[in-house]
Order: structure tokens, then sequence, then C-alpha cells
């Protein structure tokens, strides 16, 4: 029989899941993270709020400390193994210097690897044929990202055809662009070297319109 009423409007509304979650465009939400907010708030075993630390691994589970994050390792496991699973993504990166243009403003600063150890920073990813300015190969693979900080200590190539899908159903056009889309990922610094740079990055926080 057909819905009538109330019983019809909520089987009408979109089911929120984390596997769904980013094509109901529709939703107000920011992210993912918007349905787990107190674990941004509150310490994830005694649920006291301002925690100081994060897990290492998934990076945002948070606790007040050390002790908390032992008491709790193994509640934690499955979430963290799940979230790393399908959010955190470990990139080798080509080193390649990313040089700037007038549509692409010089924000270049020297800076030590010392200080991207401490915590997270912001790269900006992008996959498309006109880079803008960056350098250009006229036969890309079509799962090429190009990956560096507001800074470009950290800058390179990579492939990664996950991550690509990601950049091309939620990245955005800058400018005149045609082909080329982008989005700023939370990423951190694994290693880096003369002939290599390693850094893992969450994709379930897309961020956009940032000023590089």
């Amino acid at each position: 029989a057909a819905l009538k009423g109330q019983d019809r409007k909520a089987n009408s509304e979109p089911v929120i899941s984390l596997d769904n979650f980013f094509f109901n465009n529709e939703l107000r939400y920011k992210n993912i993270l918007d349905l787990r907010s107190y674990v941004d708030i509150t310490c994830n075993l005694c649920n006291r709020t301002k925690p100081d630390i994060s897990c290492s691994k998934c990076w945002i589970v948070k606790y007040c400390d050390h002790q908390c994050r032992l008491k709790d390792y193994r509640a934690h496991q499955d979430f963290c193994s799940y979230f790393r699973k399908g959010y955190i993504h470990k990139l080798d990166l080509i080193p390649t210097v990313m040089t700037s243009s007038n549509l692409i403003g010089n924000h270049s600063k020297s800076l030590p690897v010392s200080d991207y150890m401490k915590g997270e920073f912001l790269v900006k990813m992008s996959n498309g044929i006109d880079y803008y300015g960056l350098p250009k190969d006229d036969n890309p693979s079509p799962y090429e990202l190009r990956i560096y900080d507001e800074f470009r200590n950290i800058s390179g190539v990579t492939h990664h055809k996950e991550l690509t899908r990601v950049v091309q159903h939620l990245g955005r056009l800058g400018a005149e662009k045609v082909y080329n889309k982008s989005v700023y990922l939370h990423a951190k610094l694994v290693r880096k070297t003369q002939d290599s740079t390693v850094i893992e990055v969450r994709s379930d926080l897309i961020l956009h319109d940032q000023a590089w």
C-alpha cells in the first residue's frame, strides 16, 4: 500500500551515512565530522572538555592526556582502523617546484622541516589539464595530482585514483579554468628527503576558497 501523511514524509527523507553523506547536497553539514562533533570537544574516554591530544593515527579522536589515550586504546581500535582505511591516504610525492604566476599568488617562504612535523597543515591538491601557471605536461596521467602547501616547502606530484575522484567530484574550478579542479586537505608530514616527500592526507574534510 502507498504511504500516506507523516509516514510518506518520513520515508522521503534522505538517508545519512558515511558512504553517501557527500552526495546529500541539500544538507547543511560541512562534513561527516559534524555527525561526531562531540569528538572535537571532549575526551573520548572521560568526556572532559578541551582535550589536549589527538589519536596519532586517525587524528580526530581526542583525549585529555596520554593516560586516557592508553586506557581507551582497545575500545578505539575498530573506529580508528575503519577511519584510516577510508579517509587517511599515504602519498609519496615526487618533489616538484611549483612556480607562481599572476593568477596564483606567491606565498613562498622557507620553513624548516621541523615546523611541519609538529602537526597538521593544509595542502592544495589539483587535477586537470590546465595548471594555470604551474608546470604543464602535454599528456598528463588522468590520475596525476599536484600537491603543495601554502609556502611551497611541501610540493610534488603523485598518482592516486581515489583522491583524483575526490578532486573531480568535490573540487572547485578556479578563475577561468575549465578543466582543472582543486581542493584543500589537512595533511601531516611523515618524512622529507631530497628525493622524496611522504605525507598523509585526510579526505573526510574538504576545504575550498583559500587565498593561495
